[in-house]
């Protein structure tokens, strides 16, 4: 996540520009920490909580939430083209990690693509890709 978030702001990142952001743990009992920074949420973080990254910008956004009723997560991508969003979902895939407790649970990701630049939607921008 901390190479992801590297690529994301850091120099000539989709996000080094002032941006929305959002980054929250959930614990078991309902209780949510909110956080003005990735890298305190990153430090935080552990597989028993759920978690919650955003970015959102003018033409790209990403979400990541990882879920504590189920395992697995859902990461939303928008860019203005494919290749942005293969090159983040590469970036993910590599760097994951099974949990190193409890039984492994097979997670698949989820890849929703639109151009946020037309006004028209074409039918192929919505359907998801594997």
């Amino acid at each position: 996540m901390k190479k992801l978030d590297h690529y994301l702001i850091g120099p000539g990142g989709l996000f080094n520009e002032p941006h929305y952001s959002n980054f929250a743990l959930i614990e078991r009992d309902g209780s949510e920490w909110n956080f003005d920074n990735s890298e305190t949420l990153l430090t935080d973080y552990r597989p028993s909580l759920g978690a919650y990254y955003e970015r959102s910008g003018h033409f790209f956004a990403i979400t990541i939430i990882n879920y504590l009723e189920h395992p697995g997560s859902k990461v939303t991508v928008t860019a203005p083209n494919k290749n942005t969003i293969e090159t983040i979902f590469d970036i993910i895939e590599r760097h994951f990690e099974p949990p190193t407790t409890g039984t492994p649970v097979q997670r698949g990701w989820k890849l929703y693509c639109r151009n946020p630049v037309s006004e028209r939607a074409k039918e192929e921008d919505h359907q998801p890709v594997a």
